[in-house]
């Protein structure tokens, strides 16, 4: 793990995190459903990375905005059993991938000491998918075939009181589409 904070400027704030993670498994047993038995599966690898970025800036004394950039990556390698017969057919070191970045933007705005408001947008973008080394069994990857886009929208309100008690309100519109269109994931395009 990796942070770095800067202040360059007053009322400008700069972060930026980098994490990477290697986990390694020599085997991993689970249950086989159909048999009762214990199955093992050899070689498990997982590679996370991620890298969060956020700038903040402080326009007057009481507005200030947030610029925001995340990118997470992970990759998990191990063997599959991909056929119920016996002898098994097992696929090694079998791939799968996900995907995400993620920006934001917000404001916030005080106009009075006991007013706080709040707006924002974040726009998300992420894909996985596992694949199949073996010729004969390509067709099986489209099953995990995943992209989606989605995009929220944000406002929001707070009022305080003398007594310390606080009221507030808070709207969200978002946005999800899949763009694969996979028949084969439960996945809708919505609002």
């Amino acid at each position: 793990l990796l942070t770095l904070s800067w202040v360059p400027l007053p009322g400008l704030n700069t972060f930026i995190s980098y994490a990477i993670k290697e986990e390694k498994r020599d085997t991993v047993e689970f249950v086989n459903y159909d048999t009762g038995g214990v199955e093992t599966a050899d070689n498990r690898k997982v590679n996370d990375d991620r890298i969060i970025g956020t700038v903040s800036y402080v326009l007057l004394r009481n507005l200030s905005v947030t610029a925001s950039y995340a990118y997470i990556h992970n990759k998990v390698r191990q063997e599959i059993r991909l056929s119920p017969d016996d002898p098994a057919y097992w696929d090694s070191r079998v791939p799968y991938k996900t995907m995400a970045q993620s920006y934001s933007f917000d404001i916030h705005y005080s106009p009075k000491s006991f007013i706080s408001l709040d707006a924002g947008i974040n726009h998300t973008i992420s894909r996985g998918r596992f694949s199949a080394s073996a010729s004969n069994l390509n067709d099986i990857p489209v099953f995990s075939d995943l992209k989606t886009r989605e995009t929220n929208y944000t406002a929001s309100g707070e009022y305080q009181f003398k007594e310390g008690f606080s009221a507030g309100l808070q709207y969200r519109y978002s946005t999800l589409k899949d763009l694969q269109d996979n028949p084969y994931n439960e996945i809708d395009d919505g609002r």
